[in-house]
């Protein structure tokens, strides 16, 4: 029997079905970023579920995951892969987005408190290298914390290296290897001595044989492909009339000088090789 195509756990879509799909790994992975125990979690709901016996339409190019833990508090993840110029704004403005519009109108004190976790595949712009970051609300000069309710994670998969004890115990250096397997082969050996990783690539195996996932998958990357082609035609595009521009004030330039020199029109325009007209060549004079 042929072996399921292959996707990273870093592929968007494939993180979202994971996590939507199977409860332990969605309990298992937001316990490893709060570092709490899987157990400690009593209830945890996504709350932006997909459908997929919908078609793809283009708007779940990038998907993060919102979940709701025991009812009290919203943790919002999102993977990504490429740089992003102004990603720490963006991160920023999504948990400050979450953290004002979840039950608007409800009194202040009723706010539920917001993790916003980034799991990143590329470097991460940190002066200090880490594996896991954290970032809170506090007093500069005592360190006292403002507020519990706002807090930013960073999981810097490209940095496993740096991994603590902590990290190990609480499941985050598991869970980057698992987004940063590349085979079948290496998530098995992740399930050999972990029940949380047999869950998570068991519900992967199944979603590249589940027709309605697997047609998402693929309609997916059908879809990244056609982006990346058009950003690449874009930035052709941009290059050829940044070239054509070029040469065209260098033809300006060029013909200026010749008419200086007193070549004719005629003159100019053949050895310029540009269709320049009266009036253009009268200008320059």
């Amino acid at each position: 029997m042929c072996e399921p195509k292959f996707y990273r756990l870093t592929n968007d879509l494939m993180f979202h079905i994971v996590m939507q799909e199977n409860e332990v790994a969605l309990r298992g992975l937001i316990a490893a970023m709060l570092s709490k125990p899987a157990d400690a979690i009593t209830s945890v709901q996504v709350l932006n579920p997909i459908d997929f016996h919908k078609k793809m339409t283009g708007k779940e190019i990038i998907l993060d995951v919102k979940a709701e833990v025991d009812a009290r508090e919203i943790v919002n993840v999102e993977v990504q892969v490429r740089k992003f110029k102004y990603w720490r704004d963006r991160a920023l403005y999504y948990a400050a987005r979450m953290l004002s519009g979840y039950n608007p109108g409800a009194e202040y004190g009723a706010v539920k408190p917001i993790r916003q976790v980034s799991i990143l595949d590329y470097p991460f712009d940190s002066s200090v290298p880490k594996f896991f970051y954290n970032y809170r609300l506090i007093e500069d000069d005592i360190g006292e914390e403002y507020s519990d309710k706002f807090q930013l994670s960073v999981l810097n998969l490209r940095r496993m290296d740096l991994a603590t004890e902590v990290d190990r115990l609480s499941n985050r250096l598991l869970w980057a290897k698992l987004f940063r397997a590349q085979s079948w082969n290496a998530l098995e050996e992740l399930t050999e001595n972990s029940n949380l990783a047999k869950e998570v690539v068991e519900t992967m195996y199944e979603a590249t044989t589940d027709d309605n996932m697997s047609r998402w998958l693929s309609d997916k990357e059908i879809l990244e492909r056609d982006r990346a082609a058009q950003e690449a035609y874009a930035r052709e595009e941009n290059m050829i009339k940044g070239m054509e521009k070029g040469m065209e004030i260098k033809n300006f330039e060029f013909a200026k000088n010749l008419l200086v020199e007193g070549f004719s029109r005629d003159d100019v325009r053949r050895l310029t090789n540009y269709p320049f007209s009266d009036e253009e060549l009268d200008s320059l004079k």
